[in-house]
């Protein structure tokens, strides 16, 4: 019944309920696997725990948040087209399902640390800048197909806006496939855009020229060099050096990086130690 129904979405947070279109059963369901998923993976501690293939997966997979639109949405850059998952595959010690964890862990970051409003929503610009039509297949498509499932499933309703930037000519062709899976609300915040001009000035309408990186004609600090990059670095540096044995191969590592600086942990003062958890899904 329709108090039945109402009675299991108050039970439910609200982003389950939207994403289920108003269908208490279904959203209970939903967020029933959630909290499966985040227990089989120890999601409520992954921000706790060490990370010591962090830089070596930011190098070959490009991906940062850099500042806020003008709605205070979180925004988040990522780089497909300049992936080299093929490479991270061939590491010692990495899976596909380690980079997707690692990426769980970067969704983490964001909705549990930078952004703690359940109902907030972010700005994603993907950047296919010199795609190839064969990126379209194999160990790329595979972790971004895989890695857009799960936070679809598990963070919904958290996309306020989608950019897909520096398109090829041919995409055209592959996006009116790819257009009959996405369903009509997610079309509406989706904008797909080829020349440098129309990025800059599409971009303007949501973000203050302020807070876009001069990669794309704003005026703000470079990609990787944003205020949650350093707090995200800083983290995983904590976190790293808690571990021993991590933490001596990142040092000599990083015996000739002389950009890096490694700071001790301080306890009771630290404040990735005493940071909690926004909530628990």
């Amino acid at each position: 019944t329709l108090r039945q129904q109402q009675q299991q979405c108050s039970a439910v947070p609200l982003r389950f309920v939207r994403a289920a279109k108003q269908d208490g059963e279904n959203a209970q369901r939903a967020f029933d696997d959630t909290l499966a998923w985040r227990k089989q993976h120890s999601m409520d501690t992954i921000l706790y725990q060490p990370a010591p293939h962090f830089h070596l997966i930011k190098q070959n997979y490009p991906h940062c948040f850099h500042l806020r639109s003008k709605f205070g949405e979180p925004v988040f850059y990522e780089k497909p087209a300049q992936g080299d998952i093929k490479t991270l595959l061939s590491t010692p010690g990495l899976t596909m399902d380690t980079l997707l964890l690692h990426y769980a862990s970067i969704c983490e970051f964001g909705w549990q640390c930078l952004e703690r409003d359940d109902l907030a929503k972010s700005v994603t610009v993907f950047d296919l800048q010199n795609v190839k039509l064969s990126d379209f297949a194999g160990a790329n498509l595979d972790f971004v197909r895989k890695a857009s499932a799960f936070t679809s499933q598990h963070y919904p309703e958290r996309v306020g806006h989608v950019y897909i930037i520096h398109v090829p000519s041919w995409f055209k062709l592959i996006w009116n496939i790819l257009k009959g899976f996405v369903d009509d609300d997610m079309l509406q915040k989706i904008t797909v855009l080829r020349s440098e001009q129309e990025i800059t000035e599409a971009l303007k309408e949501r973000i203050d020229i302020n807070n876009i990186p001069p990669e794309y004609g704003g005026t703000s600090m470079p990609l990787g060099k944003s205020p949650e990059e350093e707090l995200l670095q800083q983290l995983i540096e904590h976190n790293n050096n808690k571990n021993s044995s991590i933490s001596s191969r990142i040092r000599a590592n990083n015996n000739n990086n002389s950009n890096t600086k490694y700071n001790e942990c301080k306890g009771k003062n630290c404040k990735f130690c005493t940071w909690k958890y926004a909530r628990n899904y």
